[in-house]
């Protein structure tokens, strides 16, 4: 389901709060994004009903306002396209979103994508992890595509 939201100035004022100062490196821009991200995760989740969105699929399968990995990587990729639009991203550009599994190595999961600019190294920007409003996960690409999973997933 698609529900276009609306982000107040001052839902704005704390998401560019996070980037005051500007980062001077892109590890701490990435940083920076990751924290950014499950803020906007909170604003978003009280205005659509996703705020008790649990991390991964299956913990909250069925549950109402349960996000799954497509979900989670559609909304991080327009997060970082209103992020990018408001000036805040100095180091990366957006990428496709990213697949790994194929159910042959596992599970299917999609996930954002971020291209450092002066390197061209390319990471993923994952939210599905954790639950509405925690920090996303951002680490490199080839990392992520061997499968990588945080040491606690609850499930």
């Amino acid at each position: 389901m698609i529900e276009p939201v609306v982000l107040t100035e001052e839902n704005w004022s704390a998401v560019e709060a996070l980037f005051d100062p500007e980062s001077g490196a892109a590890d701490e821009e990435r940083s920076r994004i990751a924290t950014a991200i499950g803020l906007l995760e909170q604003f978003v989740g009280r205005m659509t009903g996703t705020s008790g969105d649990l991390g991964g699929t299956f913990e909250g399968f069925g549950l109402p306002g349960q996000l799954d990995c497509i979900d989670e990587s559609t909304n991080t990729t327009n997060y970082l396209k209103m992020m990018r639009n408001r000036g805040l991203l100095k180091f990366h550009e957006i990428t496709d979103t990213h697949t790994r599994g194929y159910f042959l190595y596992g599970w299917p999961h999609t996930a954002a994508g971020l291209r450092e600019t002066a390197s061209g190294a390319i990471h993923i920007v994952d939210s599905w992890f954790y639950d509405n409003g925690e920090p996303a996960v951002i680490l490199p690409l080839q990392r992520w595509k061997e499968g990588w999973m945080p040491a606690l997933l609850p499930h």
